[in-house]
């Protein structure tokens, strides 16, 4: 190996290691989900305990590394990390057998458990940090650059982690398969860096043994496998268990003696050790600190701001963290560059200060000013108030609605690039310059330098940690997302402050100013009594709200149209506004930019969402089975039991008690904030009868014995942000085990189901492949020809062509495309549905209806009313012969028709995975009796809709719902008819079958962000 691939492969393994915690710590919250649920505090506990271990490794591994060769302490870190990387599985497995673990308060378990689980493995893969930059800076010629390149190389690890475990190994393999995967990958590493042959052996069979074992669970082979707990294994990954572990024991001895032999040597007369000359790095420890807390509060508060704009998406926090992690390995390389010319703090105290103007920037990013998002020129040169360059003029990232043309994902990554990829680089750019003034002073009295960038990324580590806990769990919920900010911003300037120049200060002086603007209000009273005061507050208030400092004012008592509550609590922006109907006051939730309820004061019995009106339909039947089952009383007099997962407005509850008196209802809500709001702003009662338990729905169900409820339901999937661990086959379980023997439950579903014929038919009539299509074929003949507006006027002839009954029957070639790949029973590639479609249609030759001469006629007497060819009334001849052409080109050509049928029948079956997954998985554990109903206005429409999913031990009386005359009668908003829906045929509930692709959701296989990333995208196309 030569000297260059040498020096290369600290910063190698530094980018491996990362990437390896990185799918870790994302998998580790699907792990402890079957215990714990996956709330809030599941999260926070998960990075906090891997954040901990690692901050333990990192003092461990600097220790480590000055007291034997760093090269030599690399192989047996990779081994004992491959063995208790495996080891977290089976003690995740075995926590299910610990008696009474879950009487213990659900944060303390959750500590417990993921402790338990991660702690260990996060600190020995924490230790490999220090090693390898001791190793980059031992062989490097600037210890400056050398550690801002490792630090680079480990975030575009972490990078590269979080992009392949969340959108390809989560969606391909098990969560227990991708831990597997992990261990093999550290067992290969240790193989090759451990130096001898056993040690290799033993490296290279564990990793074979490993991946053996998760291709055959991959491919469905799990005929013998080895149950313990909620943990399966199959042969090969036993035997790979067991050679881990072997790997493990000779990587100890290995340290074991190298940590024996390095301490003879550092007890031979004239060594000088770190312990000779103490050096304080408690100064540049706390800059490490404050600069990770403050990244870490960033990453929290740039989350909360995209789902607050653009609503909770995988592209959103896909984004959010690609941006982050891109920011700071650009920073680092740049730190590593610029601390190779910084030799003192004061120096670093410059990039405190960019990194102030940068965080601050956000608040202007959040509350843009009229000259940063419209028309420069006629805002500057013309006076005017300019048209908006991207669509809009609020929040910098609604700017992704105006963006028209790109990838709705590419659109989310630029605006939250705009808005946070500068302040990431300006927080990156420190950690490096640090770590190299720690070198640099340890180096001049000691040998300890593995010791000092141990300590320096140790207290990074504790930043990190305490920016998690106190933004996710009090900053946050206290000042709010843009109260965060400030307070960053104003602590970097401070901190830029003391470590600098007196004129520092000036800047400092701006976030302190904007705190006072954006917080004293809050502790002045309302109405003191003195004019000044009260004028002083309204000023300051009327100031924070056109900056940005602060939220909307809102009055709980407003009558008006108008903001009636605001909220930021841990999980949501809560607002409330207040309709006015003519004297009703109908007043609606919005959580982050999603409505999610509503209520009209005074009328519990109105309904207005399509989806509660099934809810309704259904309960009335089950309500009357009930009464006919019990020979006596009305239907409205008995007693229902109700399970409610997922509060929102509390606006079906309060229909049931009204309509059904003898309602009981439990609410599971994760957010305490959202029922406060509900007792505050949507006249919920505070001594309702309603009882609201708050945590995880999953945590409740599975803690709650001795009560069995009539109806159960599933409110708690919105938008694309849907718990997946409320999903699965064994939650189904838990939830099938509360309900009586009679008992329902129902769910929505935010998805979409393109019919086969629909796909086709638009596919063949629209031309949605960017080559084929009829309208396409028209638009470029007449291009040619050398017509304007080419796209409108060819829309025109085919409409017209379709009405005198001539041209391609475009419907009759959609039907017989979707009967030829009705049957397929799977889904296949384009090819094979190409090859169906073909054959159909050489087999019923479907003809034109005129001859060339007809159509050439017919499209003359078109395009001679339009109102823009008649300019050129000598060409009309002309392009109605290219046009009549192409048409007859479009007819004859059996294989583009069949491609462009095939495509959109293929796109087509994109959508509806997860509503199909759902519904095979609810099989599983409810048995045949599941229906679905759909809110748009015809099956397989292809409309994003919110679909209703009935599932019962039973079958279920569902005829004529809604038409009955003691059914309860709804009508429609917009066409004013009565609301009759009914439950997809057999034919649907085949193509919603066929859309799951075979998925069953389990606790170890759930990829529902996968499944719904199709739907995600079009929320362009409502947007534009």
């Amino acid at each position: 190996m030569n000297g260059r691939a040498v020096r290369l492969v600290p910063y190698l393994l530094a980018f491996f290691s990362s990437l390896c915690i990185m799918i870790l710590e994302l998998v580790a919250s699907r792990l402890v989900a079957r215990h714990v649920g996956a709330s809030l505090s599941v999260w926070t506990s998960v990075i906090g305990i891997m954040l901990g271990g690692i901050c333990l490794g990192n003092v461990l591994g600097g220790r480590l590394a000055d007291r034997i060769d760093p090269a030599r302490a690399l192989g047996p870190l990779y081994a004992l990390g491959a063995a208790l990387t495996l080891g977290c599985l089976w003690i995740n497995a075995g926590i299910g057998f610990v008696p009474g673990l879950h009487y213990l308060p659900l944060s303390l378990e959750t500590i417990l458990v993921v402790s338990l689980d991660f702690l260990v493995p996060g600190t020995i893969l924490g230790m490999i940090g220090p090693v390898v930059a001791k190793m980059a800076v031992e062989q490097a010629r600037h210890s400056g650059g050398a550690l801002g390149d490792v630090y680079f190389f480990g975030a575009v690890g972490s990078i590269a982690g979080t992009f392949l475990a969340g959108f390809v190994l989560m969606y391909l393999a098990p969560t227990a398969t991708i831990v597997a995967l992990v261990a093999a990958a550290l067992a290969l590493l240790a193989a090759a860096l451990i130096g001898e042959v056993g040690g290799m052996v033993l490296g290279l069979g564990t990793a074979a043994a490993l991946a053996l074992g998760a291709f055959l669970t991959m491919i469905g082979s799990t005929g013998s496998d080895v149950k313990f707990g909620s943990l399966s294994a199959n042969g090969p990954t036993l035997v790979g268990t067991v050679l881990a572990i072997g790997l493990a024991g000779r990587g100890l001895r290995r340290l074991r003696s190298d940590i024996v032999a390095g301490d003879l040597v550092a007890g031979e007369p004239g060594r000088k050790t770190s312990a000779d000359v103490p050096v304080k790095l408690t100064d540049l420890s706390a800059l490490a600190f404050v600069s990770s807390l403050g990244f870490m509060a960033l990453e929290m508060v740039a989350g909360r701001l995209v789902t607050r704009n653009l609503g909770s998406s995988i592209y959103g926090w896909t984004s959010v963290i690609g941006v982050l992690l891109g920011g700071l390995s650009i920073g680092n390389w740049l730190g590593g560059r610029i601390a190779n010319r910084v030799r003192n703090e004061a120096q670093a105290s410059n990039l405190f200060l960019v990194a102030s103007i940068f965080t601050a920037s956000i608040l202007l990013a959040e509350t843009p000013r009229a000259w940063m998002v419209r028309n420069p020129y006629e805002y500057f040169v013309e006076g005017k108030v300019g048209e908006p360059l991207a669509g809009g003029v609020g929040p910098i990232l609604t700017m992704v609605s105006g963006t028209v043309g790109w990838p709705w994902a590419l659109r989310i990554l630029f605006w939250v690039s705009v808005e946070f990829l500068l302040p990431a680089i300006a927080m990156g750019t420190v950690g490096p310059v640090v770590a190299k003034l720690a070198v640099e002073r340890v180096r001049a009295s000691t040998k300890g330098t593995g010791a000092a960038i141990g300590q320096v990324y140790a207290w990074g580590m504790v930043g990190s940690i305490l920016g998690t806990f106190l933004s996710g769990f009090l900053l946050i919920n206290v000042f709010g997302t843009k109260g965060v900010i400030l307070l960053l911003a104003t602590g970097l300037a401070i901190a830029a402050t003391i470590l600098g120049r007196v004129w520092h200060a000036a800047w400092a002086g701006i976030p302190l100013g904007l705190c006072v603007i954006a917080f004293l209000p809050s502790v002045i009273p309302a109405k003191s009594g003195s004019k000044i005061i009260d004028s002083g507050r309204a000023f300051l208030l009327n100031q924070g709200e056109n900056w940005g400092l602060r939220e909307e004012s809102h009055d709980v008592n407003t009558e008006k149209n108008a903001i009636a509550f605001v909220d930021e609590s841990n999980y949501y922006y809560i607002k409330i506004t207040n309709q006015n109907l003519d004297g009703d006051h109908k007043r609606t939730l919005v959580l982050d930019n999603l409505i999610h309820g509503y209520f009209i004061k005074d009328h519990p019995e109105r309904l207005d969402y399509d989806y509660e009106h099934i809810y309704a339909l259904v309960t009335r039947r089950v309500m009357a089975a009930k009464a006919k089952a019990a020979k006596s009383g009305k239907v409205a007099d008995q007693p229902l039991s109700t399970l409610f997962l997922g509060g929102g407005s509390y606006t079906f509850p309060r229909y049931l008690q009204h309509e059904y008196p003898k309602t009981t209802a439990d609410v599971a809500e994760i957010d305490p904030a959202v029922t406060e709001a509900n007792h505050r702003a949507l006249w919920l009662p505070r001594d309702t009868t309603i009882k609201t338990f708050w945590g995880d729905a999953r945590q409740f169900v599975a803690n709650r014995t001795g009560v069995k409820y009539d109806l159960i339901f599933g409110d708690a999937f919105n938008d694309f942000s849907v718990p997946w661990h409320l999903t699965t086959k064994e939650f189904n379980d838990k939830i099938n085990g509360l309900l009586t023997d009679d008992g329902v439950y129902m769910i929505n579903i935010i998805d979409k189901y393109v019919s086969d014929h629909k796909a086709a038919f638009a596919a063949l009539d629209q031309g949605t492949n960017a080559r084929y299509g009829e309208r396409v074929y028209i638009e470029r003949a007449l291009e040619a020809a050398g017509v304007n507006e080419a796209k409108r006027i060819a829309s025109d002839i085919v409409i017209g062509l379709d009405k005198k009954g001539l041209g391609v029957n475009t419907s009759r070639l959609a039907r017989v495309a979707s009967e030829a790949v009705a049957g397929v029973n799977k889904i296949v590639p384009v090819t094979g549905l190409e090859a169906l479609i073909l054959a159909a249609f050489e087999k019923g030759k479907i003809p034109l209806r005129g001859n060339a001469a007809q159509v050439k006629e017919a499209i003359e007497e078109i395009l001679a009313r339009d109102k823009d060819v008649k300019k050129f009334p000598s060409r009309i001849p002309d392009w109605a012969a290219v046009a009549a052409q192409a048409d007859v080109k479009y007819a004859e050509d059996w294989g583009l028709l069949a491609h462009d049928a095939a495509m959109g029948v293929y796109q087509g079956r994109e959508f509806g995975s997860f509503l199909g997954s759902w519904v095979e998985t609810a099989r599983k554990s409810f048995g045949p009796h599941v229906y679905v109903f759909g809110t748009a206005s015809e099956p397989g429409h292809g409309q994003r809709e919110t679909f209703v999913v009935v599932a019962s031990h039973k079958p279920l009386d569902l005829a004529l719902l809604g038409m009955r005359p003691d059914d309860p009668h709804f009508f429609d908003r917009s066409s004013g008819d009565l609301v009759a829906p009914k439950a997809y045929n057999a034919d649907h509930m085949a193509a919603v079958k066929l859309r799951s692709r075979g998925i069953i959701l389990t606790d170890d296989y759930a990829p529902v962000e996968n499944l719904l990333a199709p739907v995600a995208k079009t929320r362009a196309e409502d947007d534009d």
